[in-house]
């Protein structure tokens, strides 16, 4: 969410009328692989944040179950991995909290 205001300040950051609020939108994904028996995926962290890897063999399952323990975010880029991708299919997403 955007707002805009006559402000210059959101939390200690110089913002000049306009913020977003709740976060800066979805994780950025790259360099999906799969090889063998493994999948793995690249996501850029933000400091703060937790990220976990997760996976449905069907889209029509209810629920995801998550692969790894949590990957704390840092800023910097971490690779997610699922050494156990032995199903003939797989879908996979990239949880934040």
């Amino acid at each position: 969410m955007l707002v805009g205001g006559g402000f210059s300040n959101v939390d200690g950051i110089d913002r000049h009328g306009i913020a977003r609020l709740h976060g800066g939108g979805p994780p950025r994904l790259f360099n999906p692989m799969f090889t063998g028996h493994s999948f793995s995926i690249s996501v850029v962290t933000e400091s703060g944040k937790s990220y976990f890897l997760e996976c449905k063999n069907s889209l029509g399952e209810t629920s995801w179950t998550t692969i790894l323990p949590a990957v704390a975010g840092s800023g910097a880029t971490s690779v997610l991995a699922d050494d156990t991708a032995s199903v003939p299919k797989r879908f996979y997403r990239v949880r934040v909290e």
